[in-house]
């Protein structure tokens, strides 16, 4: 398997004695439409809100894990391996092929803008190759806390193999928002991480704290001013 933004050999196919697993489960509403390329944050919840009432409904069980965490944490992409299930009315229950998720990649020139990446192919049947892109963000918004930022996945599935690096200038097929359910959140993310040793859990847990750390104090303190040097990362 390959880091579809890197290039660099999936997490999995490393040898390592730190390894890192987690659950997460997903769901929301898509619709099919004349979607723009690109970020369209209004064209993503008038997605959702038309599949919602129609009952487009889409539902992920995700696993998320690392065979190297020490590696992942230092490399800035911070890439880890995603298996599971992708289930919708247009493909049924679709296994997921060639899945990336990427924590806390920072490609603004706002330091404090980060996102969550989650990249993936799967076998539409009649339909053909599909491929699922999603991004969450989180910033230095004071409205929205930390958590609440990463339960928010704004979503697009494009008809064939589109590769990672051209998600952004190729039209979806379908649009929209998925959620990560707090109760799911406590009871698969967090209270499902499983690690093989007190290594992997000390490096994932430095890490995952640290970043919501730096968004919890920029939230509640604000940035620092211009001529101030900003905070280590």
């Amino acid at each position: 398997m390959t880091d579809h933004t890197t290039g660099d050999a999936s997490p999995r196919e490393s040898a390592s004695s730190w390894e890192f697993q987690t659950h997460e489960v997903m769901m929301g509403y898509l619709a099919e439409g004349d979607w723009p390329a690109g970020i369209d944050y209004p064209a993503f919840q008038a997605a959702y809100l038309q599949g919602r009432p129609a009952n487009d409904f889409v539902y992920t069980d995700l696993e998320l894990s690392s065979d190297d965490v020490g590696k992942m944490v230092l490399n800035p992409r911070h890439p880890m391996r995603i298996d599971g299930t992708c289930s919708a009315k247009w493909w049924g229950d679709a296994a997921i092929v060639d899945g990336t998720f990427q924590i806390f990649v920072n490609d603004s020139p706002n330091p404090y803008f980060d996102n969550l990446f989650y990249y993936w192919q799967m076998d539409g049947g009649e339909l053909g190759t599909l491929t699922f892109y999603g991004f969450k963000n989180v910033t230095d918004n004071l409205f929205t806390s930390v958590v609440d930022e990463q339960l928010l996945l704004y979503t697009r599935v494009y008809k064939g193999a589109v590769p990672r690096d051209q998600v952004e200038t190729t039209k979806p097929w379908l649009m929209g928002q998925l959620n990560l359910y707090m109760g799911d959140f406590i009871r698969y993310n967090i209270l499902g991480m499983r690690f093989n040793s007190l290594g992997a859990l000390l490096s994932f847990g430095t890490f995952f704290l640290e970043q919501n750390l730096r968004f919890m104090k920029v939230k509640f303190w604000g940035r620092p001013s211009p001529d101030e040097t900003s905070p280590p990362r």
